[in-house]
C-alpha cells in the first residue's frame, strides 16, 4: 500500500500531472487527454497502461498543489530547459532511503506532452531499486458527457470519478 502511495505521488509530480506540476510548461487545453504509459521495474517485464483524464485549468492547479505539498522534502538537483524540452533531476528521502528521479518532458504546443522519467531508490525502498517510464500524453478532444475534470476512462471504459476535486 505504501508503494502504491508513493508511486501516485511520484506520478503526481513528473507524470499525470505533467504541466500542471513543472512550472514554466505551456499550460494544456482543457478537454479530454489519452495518457500512454509504459513502466518498467528493475527484475520485472514493462506494463503498459492507456487512460484517459478529463482536466481543466481548475484540475491541473489543484494537482499542483498536491504535487508541492509531495515536493516539500525534495531538493531540486538541476533543472535545464531547451526549446520545448526540459531536464530536471530532484532528490527525495522517504523512510530512509534516497530516491533520485531524472525527467526529460517534451511538449509540442498545449496539445502533447511527453515524459521519460528514471528513478532510482538508494537503499531500495518496498523491494524496488530502480524504475522507468514514459508517458505520452495526448489532447483528444472534449470531455464526454458524464465526466468531470480528474475523472479518468480506463481502458476496459470504466469510468473512475475523482472524489477529491
Amino acid at each position: 500500500m505504501r508503494k502504491a502511495l508513493f508511486s501516485a505521488a511520484c506520478l503526481l509530480l513528473l507524470g499525470l500531472a505533467g504541466a500542471a506540476v513543472l512550472p514554466e510548461m505551456p499550460t494544456l487545453k482543457e478537454g479530454l487527454w489519452k495518457i500512454h504509459s509504459v513502466s518498467t521495474s528493475a527484475g520485472q517485464p514493462p506494463q503498459e497502461s492507456t487512460t484517459s483524464l478529463c482536466r481543466n485549468h481548475a484540475y491541473d492547479q489543484y494537482v499542483q498543489g498536491l504535487a508541492q505539498k509531495v515536493m516539500a522534502n525534495c531538493t531540486l538537483l538541476s533543472d535545464a530547459k531547451l526549446g520545448g524540452k526540459r531536464t530536471i533531476t530532484m532528490s527525495c528521502k522517504v523512510n530512509g532511503t534516497a530516491i533520485t528521479t531524472k525527467s526529460v518532458s517534451t511538449s509540442s504546443g498545449d496539445n502533447y506532452y511527453r515524459s521519460e522519467t528514471q528513478t532510482t531508490y538508494t537503499p531500495a525502498l518496498y523491494g524496488l531499486t530502480s524504475d522507468s517510464r514514459v508517458q505520452e500524453q495526448t489532447y483528444a478532444g472534449a470531455c464526454p458527457a458524464g465526466m468531470s475534470p480528474g475523472d479518468r476512462k480506463l481502458a476496459d471504459g470504466q469510468i473512475v470519478h475523482d472524489s477529491q476535486h
